[in-house]
């Protein structure tokens, strides 16, 4: 099978004919003279991403009559299998505990691998009373496990299928209790996220039985077979809308090498023409398109059920450019296809290609892969912009990176497996436009400049001169010594990006980073002992626009600001509050906004319980708005003003409603990164975060005392986890 996707299936053969469907029908329509549109939908992270769904939400398919298409399967020569997919339900449940060593003090720990593997195991006892038609199956993952270590973080992901909607909700209702069960066994917080909804595939009986007699007199007799049900697939949604067909279905590894064969392109190629036949069919023959409706209002759902599959689907975000460019492709052709599709196929990727090398690429260095850098401003977005070329320097995870690839899940960019940089290396080989450091700044550990050490000395300063740096770090003041260093060389004035970046992202494992939603950029450039100038220059536009451009055109969000320390500043008002919050209280953020489930069938944590609602809405907020109200006394100490250009008084009541919006709702999962590294046991962000507002303050004779109370109970945090690490390291 195909590492890092799970299965086989031959999607390259998918794509092959949906275009050769379109341009065969698109050729008929224009040599007779027929009336009719032709749609070619490619279905951005389909079946597990469920991108079918999201079109069918958006309402991709709503003024279509039929919709066409086909999934390759080994089998006999012009055998055709109008098979099912079984109705599914994706899930997954988080267990929370607390590491401690495991053999000098395991009865400190609260184990969440124990919990998972309960979980897993009260299912497999429930198999008993579950019907014959029902499976469950699903996997392990972790973070950072080691074999001396009790593990504070599982999860366990699954699936609940079954030949019938009605039967998978059952079943699903069935499993819940076996993971809660786990949780209260082990003393384990947990949280379930459920997933996509996968409905069961209702093929339409006069479509199919039409590709089979198309198919019947090519060859003569064909293996033809109804109702088999294996896997599933978002298209069972679109099943229940409107008339559809898909034919085949495998998951072998065997076929993964054959579906890129010469005899099975010709193959689909025969598939799409009794594809295409059948539309047609559809379109001149009127009865026996209402034979095909007929079928549809036989087996169709209600409309409540229809409205219902569609509202479970959040707005599409996931659309991108190579579909786009498919679809222009076929509006360019100005004549009907006279060679085989396979001709048009390769043009395509042709074409795709040459888009992506028209202009000469930035090479761009990446310096740390965690999931800010994996995902949202650098390799990933630079790679989806064929504007640059990437190399990463990954230490931590350089194994499953190399092996792997990395797994991004994201809600912006939809389920990507395997995804590999240009390059992976040492990296001080070579000249380079642009690096961007996304490694956290935690100085009382390793500098940037220790980071970047062989960037910074010969042979490198000897062979090639120095790149602009672009600082993807949290906190203020980050840029200061990477300034002077860069300074010493006698390169001339140091060219430093400076960024503010919003976004929800988490390493969830080394080779797996989960996404939000959302992701917006901020940068600038870092002028140093300057934060008056608010108008960029010619020149530093000329240092600013190249990788902006890249960015944008790899699907980010990103602005340009004048001046960009008082960006930094009014974003230190969300970390410095919240992740402090959050990380001294072990609690994420929806710990003090968001209200009890109101549909008693609704499950999330953290949530702000009513008997004491009270008393958060007065002291915890209350304490957050001095801890605002102190950081905008320092504002002003520094010259920022009162205004839009500066850090207006309106900001507190700003950064309060904003994230009280985002973090009382149901699905909010994220985890602020300074808690993360905490609860992992690493080192986290103080020292710029909270020590810099600080030590900024008393420079400038202001008083807060909230931040400082804040600093002295993280700096405990802070110095026993480098005592845990080493001693860690010394028992090892």
């Amino acid at each position: 099978m195909i590492k890092g996707i799970g299965h086989a299936c031959g999607h390259n053969l998918i794509a092959i004919a949906g275009v050769a469907v379109a341009c065969a029908m698109r050729a008929v329509l224009e040599e007779f003279n027929i009336s009719g549109i032709i749609q070619l939908l490619g279905t951005p992270a389909e079946e597990g991403g469920g991108g079918k769904c999201y079109l069918l939400d958006k309402g991709a398919y709503k003024d279509m009559a039929i919709c066409l298409m086909c999934h390759p399967a080994p089998g006999p020569t012009g055998s055709v299998s109008l098979s099912g997919c079984l109705a599914a339900q994706q899930a997954e449940v988080e267990y929370f505990g607390h590491t401690a060593h495991a053999a000098l003090s395991p009865w400190e720990g609260v184990n969440a691998l124990d919990a998972a593997v309960l979980a897993y195991t009260n299912i497999s006892a429930l198999r008993q009373q579950l019907k014959p038609n029902v499976r469950v199956h699903g996997i392990f993952e972790g973070r950072d496990w080691a074999t001396n270590i009790i593990p504070d973080y599982a999860k366990y992901m699954f699936w609940v299928r079954s030949t019938s909607r009605a039967d998978q909700e059952a079943a699903f209702k069935r499993v819940l209790p076996c993971l809660e069960a786990a949780a209260k066994a082990t003393g384990c917080s947990h949280k379930i996220t459920t997933k996509h909804q996968f409905l069961d595939i209702r093929q339409n009986k006069a479509l199919g039985d039409e590709v089979a007699r198309i198919i019947r007199s090519r060859y003569g007799a064909i293996d033809y077979e109804w109702g088999i049900k294996d896997a599933s697939t978002d298209f069972g949604n679109v099943t229940y809308a409107i008339p559809t067909i898909v034919d085949g279905g495998n998951h072998t590894s065997a076929f993964e090498k054959a579906a890129a064969t010469v005899e099975a392109h010709s193959a689909c190629l025969d598939v799409s023409k009794a594809l295409a036949a059948t539309g047609i069919r559809a379109l001149i023959d009127d009865e026996f398109f209402n034979e095909v409706r007929s079928d549809l209002d036989a087996t169709a759902c209600t409309s409540d059920l229809l409205e219902q599959v569609q509202k479970t689907f959040e707005e599409d975000k996931i659309l991108r450019d190579k579909d786009e460019k498919i679809l222009g492709i076929l509006r360019i052709l100005e004549s009907p296809p006279s060679r085989q599709y396979l001709v048009i196929v390769g043009f395509i990727n042709i074409w795709l290609d040459q888009m992506a090398s028209e202009v000469p690429k930035k090479e761009v260095l990446l310096v740390g892969f965690g999931a800010i850098g994996a995902v949202t401003k650098d390799s990933f977005v630079i790679g989806r912009s064929g504007l640059a070329r990437s190399t990463i320097v990954a230490r931590s995870n350089f194994d499953e990176l190399h092996d792997h690839g990395m797994r991004f899940e994201s809600r912006k960019y939809g389920e990507i497996s395997g995804w590999k940089p240009d390059r992976l290396a040492e990296a001080a080989d070579m000249a380079y436009d642009y690096v961007l450091v996304a490694t956290k700044a935690i100085p009382d550990v390793i500098t940037t400049p220790e980071i970047l050490e062989p960037l910074l000395k010969a042979p490198y300063t000897d062979r090639f001169t120095q790149p602009v740096y672009m600082l993807l770090q949290n906190g203020l003041n980050v840029e200061i010594d990477l300034y002077h260093s860069v300074k010493k060389l006698g390169q001339g004035e140091p060219r430093i990006i400076d960024s503010c970046l919003y976004i929800l992202c988490n390493l969830l494992a080394p080779d797996v980073v989960e996404h939000g939603e959302f992701d917006r950029l901020e940068i600038g450039i870092y002028r140093h002992e300057d934060n008056t100038t608010l108008v960029n220059s010619a020149d530093e536009l000329k240092i600013l626009d190249p990788i902006a451009t890249i960015l944008k055109r790899g699907g980010g969000i990103v602005e340009i600001a004048g001046e960009i320390q008082r960006k930094k500043f009014a974003k230190d008002y969300f970390n410095l509050a919240y992740a402090s919050f959050a990380t001294l209280t072990n609690y994420t953020v929806p710990a003090i906004f968001r209200p009890p489930p109101s549909d008693p069938s609704t499950r999330y944590s953290p949530y702000v319980h009513p008997k004491t609602a009270g008393h958060i809405e007065e002291y915890t907020l209350g304490a957050l708005k001095a801890v605002f109200s102190e950081m905008e006394s320092l504002a002003r100490a520094l010259g920022y003003p009162d205004s839009e250009q500066g850090i207006p008084s309106s900001f507190t009541k700003h950064v309060l409603d904003f994230n009280r919006e985002l973090h009382i709702t149901p699905d909010n999962t994220h985890v602020p990164s300074m808690l993360l590294d905490a609860r992992k046991g690493l080192p986290i962000e103080v020292e710029v975060i909270v020590g810099e507002v600080v030590r900024m303050a008393r420079a400038n004779k202001v008083s807060v005392p909230h931040v400082e109370m804040l600093y002295a109970l993280l700096l405990v945090i802070q110095n026993q986890t480098l005592r845990k690490l080493e001693e860690e390291r010394n028992y090892k």
